[in-house]
C-alpha cells in the first residue's frame, strides 16, 4: 500500500525557515526584523534581538518567519498538490495563491504547521 505523500512537512519548513534566516548576515536579519517589529509592539510581545541567529529568537519570533516559510511553500506548489491539501485538510476551497485563502483555511494550515 503507498503512504499518501507528505505536502507539508512542519519540520521541513521549520528547517527552510531555519536556514533561510541563519543564511542572513546581521544587518540583513536586522533589516528584516524591522518590518516585523509593529507586530512585537501592537501585541506587546517580548523580542530577542532580531541579530541573533533562528535557535536564540524567541518562539513568536520563529513563529512569523515559519509562517512566511509556509506562504512561500504553499505559493510554490503545483496545482494538483494544492487540491490534495484542499482534500487533506477539508479547506473551503481551492486557492492558487496564499493571499487568496480564506482567513479561516490561512489559519487552518498555519495551525497544522505550527501544532504538528
Amino acid at each position: 500500500m503507498n503512504e499518501p505523500k507528505v505536502i507539508l512537512s512542519k519540520g521541513a519548513i521549520i528547517e527552510r525557515a531555519k536556514d533561510k534566516w541563519d543564511s542572513k548576515g546581521e544587518i540583513k536579519r536586522l533589516m528584516c526584523g524591522k518590518k516585523y517589529q509593529h507586530i512585537f509592539d501592537t501585541l506587546k510581545l517580548k523580542i530577542s534581538p532580531w541579530s541573533n541567529n533562528f535557535e536564540k529568537l524567541t518562539q513568536s519570533q520563529k513563529s512569523i518567519l515559519i509562517k512566511g516559510e509556509l506562504i512561500r511553500t504553499y505559493d510554490g506548489l503545483s496545482n494538483s498538490q494544492k487540491t490534495s491539501l484542499k482534500k487533506q485538510f477539508g479547506l473551503s476551497s481551492f486557492s492558487s495563491k496564499w493571499y487568496k485563502l480564506t482567513p479561516s483555511d490561512k489559519k487552518l494550515l498555519l495551525n497544522s504547521i505550527l501544532n504538528q
